[in-house]
């Protein structure tokens, strides 16, 4: 048995979920800058291809930093529902079959996230309050007939944990925002920040405790399989198996480790799992992971 040096600091999911939503808050601030600009007169650019002259450019540039806050708003709710449904699809899974199961009955979106997080032991959670606060005005922003509401226990958590919100999330007031929901009115700035941060948070305290709970040894034999059963044939199959076991054992491993780096894994500074598969040559190692393709 070879000890190996491996560990996963994210999964895929939130790898895709990071590249999506990462800037959005600086963007979001880049262009309440430019509509400052619009508001103290700036002209329309000689190159832009469009009529620009709008009759009051304070009411023009309002209107678009309000359009701009809800766009990231909703912007940051569709990528954390991506998020909890990529996670489903992951292969290799880094959900348990049961939870993965169990999350697939759930249609409602919001239900579906409560589900996830209190699997992984988020239960009551500022984040989670602030994020489904989120989906509840994401809703109302994009179906004028929606009918969905803030759940009583969001509003209570969110009460509950005003003066901790405030205190961390620039000054954000919950009752002023409970209100603006309620009453169907666009988000502010503070507020589309404040869900865009809690989201973040929530994101990687999910992740995290989603990678607690994978079996590294298994991941890097589920990720070995897929690779060897891309190839039609058994001829391809064969030439991926001796590109990774072609080797001494030393080499073997040193191969496993890059390939899974290469697939989303990172080096350890302390031993995370242990394996034979560095001690395989290529048929045996086919003969395990791909059985009939090693003959």
């Amino acid at each position: 048995m070879t000890s190996f040096f491996l560990q996963m600091n994210r999964t895929r999911s939130r790898r895709d979920y990071n590249e999506r939503t990462g800037s959005i808050t600086q963007q979001l601030l880049t262009i309440v800058v430019g509509l400052s600009a619009v508001e103290n007169g700036a002209e329309r650019p000689v190159s832009l291809p469009a009529t620009w002259n709008p009759q009051s450019r304070v009411d023009a540039a309002r209107r678009a930093r309000s359009f701009a806050n809800q766009a990231a708003l909703v912007w940051t709710m569709e990528s954390v529902i991506g998020y909890v449904n990529d996670l489903m699809r992951e292969r290799p899974g880094v959900l348990g079959d049961d939870l993965r199961d169990s999350l697939r009955t759930i249609t409602d979106k919001e239900s579906r996230l409560v589900a996830l997080a209190r699997a992984m032991g988020i239960a009551d959670s500022v984040d989670l309050d602030l994020v489904r606060a989120g989906y509840v005005w994401r809703n109302r922003l994009t179906h004028l007939r929606a009918r969905n509401a803030l759940k009583p226990d969001v509003i209570s958590g969110l009460e509950m944990h005003a003066e901790h919100i405030s205190e961390h999330f620039q000054g954000l007031r919950t009752s002023d925002m409970i209100l603006r929901i309620q009453g169907n009115n666009p988000p502010r700035l503070k507020e589309v920040s404040s869900v865009v941060r809690a989201a973040a948070q929530l994101v990687r305290e999910i992740d995290g405790r989603v990678i607690s709970t994978v079996n590294l040894g298994d991941y890097v034999g589920e990720l070995l399989k897929e690779h060897l059963s891309e190839p039609e044939t058994a001829d391809g199959a064969m030439r991926r198996a001796v590109g990774l076991w072609g080797g001494t054992a030393h080499a073997n491993a040193r191969s496993i480790a890059a390939f899974a780096c290469q697939h989303g894994l990172a080096p350890s500074q302390s031993p995370t799992f242990d394996s034979s598969l560095d001690q395989m040559i290529p048929t045996e190692a086919l003969a395990l992971l791909l059985p009939g393709r090693g003959e």
